[in-house]
Parts: structure tokens; sequence; C-alpha cells
């Protein structure tokens, strides 16, 4: 009867070599050519003879013939009783090729050669396969305790001979107890050192080449470790400034299964990368420090399944500027008038600062805190600008600061209001113009408005008569105006602008120029800024005196700054 791979099958095979005609059948012996027989397979018997040996041997199984064998032996001639012999000059070796069909017996055979019992008979085992699929009981993957008792149950099914069952656990052997030939149990007293490790069952045959092995579960033995979180990275209360950046990392040591950590700063959970390994719960929390950081905690938490509960925290201190968060919006004035704007201010830390209103127009600082009176009450800067007039139009920096730069770099924090007129215009020229009879005159006026004019319909010329009355003046006159750049007085700088030339041209012919005059520089809505000046005529032939108003070699231009509040008259002038 023939079995498959794993059969278990124990065969007993009794082999005796006998020689026929020998009388010395005792030199005959039976050796395999290898240890075992596997079942299924061929195996090799040999026989070997003495000295004296006869022609032929033969096999039996079980008392029927399986083969003849004929020798090799040289057949000779002897007196003695006048009868033929035959016999072996050196030791003969007989190989036999014993089929797979013919071992694979349930119940096992005895071997005989040529029938004779005498021979000591050799024992052959057949090994069978085990069936390579183990069975391993007794944990289901369920949370544990230390100290908790386990045993776990390792089944192997089948084999001639039975596999040799061991255990290790992490790695290291374990002492099981094989209760049968089949199966063994491993009794385990569970501690902290078993956390997370599989317990492994190993079978071994001669027949396999490699063992083969059967995992637990990873043993849930679970925990708690006794180390509080451990932050590294930054120590509480030491100096920081807005812009630094960190890496708070927070670790704990031990337990099973290992602590979930988490950051919380203020009230906000915060976004962390994990960082944990075997044994080890570590998270790292990058930060961006700014003003909100300051005085304020991160707390690092953990807790565990197996009961772990912790908690540790730093705080913080942060050195950033104040800040401007609000300042009056823009505003218009009336000649004369009172104004008062403001700023508030948000400390920053350190809390003492320094505060400083300064007045910028065409992009120059005209005054500063020393000409400004600036009133300080509950973080707001009052700044209080008396008889207001057209130099004080412009933008108002409120600029504060504590010695800490922002993220930039940048010391000052400030914020900008502006003061202006719907309309304005300054002058600045001078208040005399020389005309000699006889030649082309021309007046020449720098204004500079807010918006600035673009027609010169926007420029009115007037001439005063006897009566001081205002008469429009354009007789046999050629009016222009051009770009130009100037300079406008405000307090003690002069302060260099884009502006206009207003200019008015004519032929001396008649002493009736002289007189006083009027230029009006107006907007579309007939809104006008004005300026007075004083033409006279001079017959060159008769003085050579200096008259005001001309320019001679080395004489200094005299500019004069004058505004005169914007007003509307009926008839648009």
């Amino acid at each position: 009867m023939a079995f498959s791979l794993g059969t278990i099958l124990t065969i007993m095979v009794l082999l005796t070599c006998v020689i026929k005609g020998s009388s010395d059948a005792g030199n005959w012996t039976i050796t395999p050519s290898d240890t075992f027989a596997i079942a299924e397979k061929d195996f090799n018997l040999t026989c070997k003879t003495g000295y004296h040996a006869t022609d032929f041997f033969s096999w039996y199984r079980n008392g029927d013939l399986i083969r003849h064998y004929t020798t090799n032996c040289e057949y000779k001639l002897t007196n003695q009783n006048l009868k033929y012999d035959f016999h072996c000059t050196s030791m003969t070796t007989f190989t036999v090729v014993i089929p797979a069909t013919v071992i694979d017996d349930e119940h096992g055979s005895q071997w005989y050669c040529s029938g004779d019992k005498s021979v000591k008979p050799i024992v052959v085992n057949v090994l069978y396969e085990p069936d390579r699929n183990l069975t391993l009981t007794g944990y289901d993957g369920s949370i544990l305790r230390p100290e908790q008792n386990l045993t776990l149950f390792c089944h192997s099914n089948g084999g001639r001979p039975l596999a040799n069952l061991s255990w290790s656990c992490g790695g290291t052997p374990m002492q099981g107890l094989n209760y049968n030939s089949s199966n063994s149990k491993l009794s385990l007293r569970l501690n902290e050192s078993l956390s997370g490790q599989e317990c492994t069952c190993t079978a071994m045959h001669p027949i396999w080449e490699t063992p083969v092995e059967i995992n637990t579960f990873p043993l849930q033995v679970y925990y708690a470790s006794n180390e509080a979180p451990l932050i590294t990275g930054y120590e509480s209360f030491q100096g920081l400034r807005e812009g630094e950046r960190l890496n708070l990392t927070c670790t704990v040591l031990g337990g099973y299964p290992i602590p979930s950590l988490s950051w919380i700063c203020g009230d906000m959970v915060m976004d962390t990368l994990n960082k944990s390994t075997e044994g080890i719960a570590r998270i790292v929390l990058p930060l961006s420090i700014n003003r909100t950081f300051h005085e304020q905690q991160c707390v690092c938490n953990g807790s565990s399944p197996a009961n772990y509960s912790g908690t540790s925290n730093v705080s913080f201190i942060v050195s950033y500027p104040p800040t401007v968060t609000f300042i009056s919006k823009k505003r218009q004035f009336q000649n004369g008038t009172n104004y008062i704007i403001f700023c508030k201010v948000d400390e920053g830390n350190p809390t003492n600062y320094d505060i400083r209103w300064s007045q910028v127009f065409a992009n120059t600082v005209v005054r500063t805190n020393t000409d400004l009176s600036n009133l300080l009450s509950n973080n707001r800067h009052n700044l209080t600008l008396k008889g207001i007039s057209y130099r004080d139009i412009g933008e108002y920096r409120c600029s504060v600061h504590n010695n800490v730069t922002d993220l930039h770099g940048i010391l000052l924090q400030t914020k900008n209001v502006s003061i202006e007129r719907n309309f304005s215009a300054v002058f600045a020229s001078s208040k005399v113009f020389q005309a000699i009879y006889g030649r082309i005159f021309d007046v020449k006026i720098p204004f500079y408005c807010q918006p600035p004019v673009k027609r010169i319909g926007d420029l009115i010329w007037l001439k005063k008569d006897k009566n001081e009355t205002l008469n429009d003046y354009k007789s046999n006159l050629t009016f222009t105006f051009e770009p130009t750049a100037m300079l406008i007085p405000f307090y003690k700088k002069h302060v260099r602008v884009d502006g206009q030339v207003a200019v008015m041209m004519m032929k001396v012919t008649s002493y009736t120029l002289e007189g006083k005059y009027e230029l009006r520089v107006r907007n579309m809505e007939s809104v006008y800024e004005s300026f007075e000046f004083e033409i006279k005529v001079k017959d060159q032939t008769k003085d050579d005196t200096f008259v005001e108003g001309t320019k001679q070699k080395d004489d200094v231009e005299i500019i004069i700054g004058c505004v005169v509040a914007g007003k509307k008259d009926n008839k648009g002038k």
C-alpha cells in the first residue's frame, strides 16, 4: 500500500544476505548506503561476502522471492569429492536498489538473503514528512498584564519520526514541555520584557532542510511608563525674540504600548512630527515664535491604554516691538483753527517705549517732537496743531520703538495720517518786479498746488486801479505756465517740490504798466489762492539804481511763501 508525503509510517526492515553454497555465511553483512530511507523514494542496500562465496544470492521479503542476483565469482575445480565449487578470491559487494513501491509497506517486512536467517539482520528506518502546517493556540491577541500566567500549545501532525518542537519568545529560547510525541506547551509568567514580543514554536525534522515556524500575535502585555514627559529644545523663561524658530521635542521612555503624545499651546492643539521608535514615544513641535507666545505655556500631554497619564510644559518670554494699532483718519483743515490728531499704541515687550511725531511734506521730514505738542493718555498719543496754516499740510507720522526690531529688522514702527485742503496753492516769488521801458518784460511766479492746475484758464491775472478795485488784466499780454522744480519754506527747512510757473509776458510801451497786481490760481470749483505783487517801470536812460525785485550780479533771489485762505466770489474769481 502506497502513502503520500506526510503519512505516518514506520518500516522495520530486517535484511539478511545469504550466499547460496557458502560454508562461511557468517561473513555476509548487509548495510544501507544511507542512514535513512525516505518514503516514496528508492533506497539502496549493499550486501558483502567473505572469501568463500557462492555464485548467486537472492532477496526475500516475508518468504517471497523479490529478486535473484548472479555473482561475479569464478568457477574453480577441486579434487575433494570430485566436485566443482564456486568461490570469490576477494571481498565481493552486491548492491540492490529497493523500489519505493516495495519498501512502502504499512506493516513493515522482514527481508532475507536466500532465506538464511542466521545472518544478523540490519534495521533500516523509513522516514515520512510531517504536515508543515503547525497549530499554535492559547493566545488570541487580547490585553495581558504583568504577573499574569499564559499557556501556549503547539501541535505537529504526523511524520516518521515525529517533528522535534521547541519554543522561543522575542528570540530568547524558552523551556517548553513536550507532553506527547506531537504536542508541546509553554507556560509563561508574564513580565514587561515580553511586551510586544512574539513567541515562536519551531518544528525540526530530518527530511526538512530548514525548520518550520509559527508565531503568536505580539504579546500585548500592557504596563505604564514611570517617566514624565521630557521636553528639550528650550528651557522655560529663556529670552526669545519674535521671529525665532524652535523645535520642541517631547519624549517618554518605556511603557507598552508607548504613550500617545500631543502638544497644546494656549488652547490650540498643534501640528507635530512623530519621531517615535520602539520603546520610545517622541514628537517634535516646530514653532515660529511671535508675540502671542509671550507669557504663554506649551504643554506636552501623554496618555496610553496602560493607564499612563503624564504632562510637562514650558513657558515663553518673548521680546517684540510695540505696534501703532490706530491713527486718526485723513483730515482737512481751515486756516487758523486748532486740530488734534492721535495714534494708539499697543505695548511691546519690554513695555517701555519711545514715541515720536513727525511731519512729512513731499517726502521730507519738516518737523519732529520738538516742534509738536504731544499728550500721552492710556497709550493714546494726541498731537495738537494750533492755528493751522498751509505749512501744516502733509503726512503726520506716529513712530514708536522699544529697541527691539520687528520680523523684518525694522526698529521704528509707524503709521501715517494726512492733513490737507480741498485746494491750496503755495507761491515762491519776489513781491516786486522791475520792468524797463521799451523792452520785453515777463513776470514769472512759481507756485505749488494741491491738486495741480492743468489749464491756463485756472490762472487769473488782476490789476488794481486807482480805487484799489481789481480788474481782469489781459491787454497786450501773453500768458503761459509750465512745470518747474521749486523750494517751499517750511519752518527751518526749504522743501523741494515739483511745482509750476505762471508767466505773464509783454513789451513795456507805457508807464501805465506800473501798479499792484494779483495772481489767482483756482480749481474747477472756483476755489482759489492768490498772490499779490507790484510792477515798477524804469527809464534806463535816466536812472541805473537798483529796484527791488530785479536781479543783478551776486544778488540772491528772494523766496516768499504766501497763502490766502481759499475763497469763492460771485464772479468765480
